[in-house]
């Protein structure tokens, strides 16, 4: 059984497709994901950040108690299985196993979840130029345009990722305002986010 829940502390869930899934970075695919993504608030079930990996989804999420968290990505797997399998012409599962948790219980926790989520893809740059690349832009599939807790040096990258947004219809955010203090405001004790920063998990 998964553990209780305290409703004052955020909770980082990554969600794994099986190998033979389709990449969800694919244009199409992440739009699905993007509108399920902003579909999934409910009473008591939030998505305040995310973003989409290839073969898996990081997403920050509030939730009331442990049954409506279970509920809630429970609810966001089966609606993504449906359409990336519509979308990709494939049946069967898409998930490879349970969502992994993460309880964020302290202001530096979630501010290294945050850093990892949003700078996830530079984790998985598979090459120098491509490293390079990502190391310059901040990630158009993630929810990084709609943070508010960018340093204000991030304003060039901001405005670059904008106009691609625009470019690609997809200004509008996704994802709810934080309700729990830690992701609002605790957080930026430790400092707000660089531009530059890259993803870690420690403490």
């Amino acid at each position: 059984m998964r553990p209780d829940l305290n409703r004052n502390h955020p909770v980082h869930i990554v969600m794994r497709a099986k190998s033979n899934a389709p990449r969800f970075r694919q244009e199409r695919i992440s739009r699905a994901i993007r509108r399920r993504i902003a579909s999934a608030t409910r009473r008591g079930f939030q998505i305040v950040q995310f973003s989409i990996q290839q073969n898996h989804l990081h997403l920050v999420v509030e939730a009331d108690d442990r049954k409506l968290l279970w509920k809630g990505i429970q609810r966001l797997a089966q609606r993504l299985a449906w359409d990336i399998n519509a979308l990709a012409h494939r049946h069967g599962s898409l998930w490879r196993d349970r969502y992994t948790r993460r309880d964020l219980t302290s202001p530096r926790q979630v501010r290294n979840a945050l850093v990892y989520v949003l700078m996830n893809f530079r984790k998985h740059a598979i090459d120098e130029v491509d490293y390079a690349l990502a190391s310059m832009t901040l990630d158009p599939c993630s929810s990084a345009f709609w943070f508010d807790g960018w340093d204000t040096r991030a304003g060039p990258l901001l405005a670059a990722l904008r106009r691609e947004l625009e470019e690609t219809n997809l200004l509008e955010s996704p994802v709810s305002r934080a309700r729990t203090w830690l992701l609002r405001a605790g957080w930026k004790r430790h400092g707000l986010m660089l531009a530059t920063e890259h993803p870690r998990l420690a403490g």
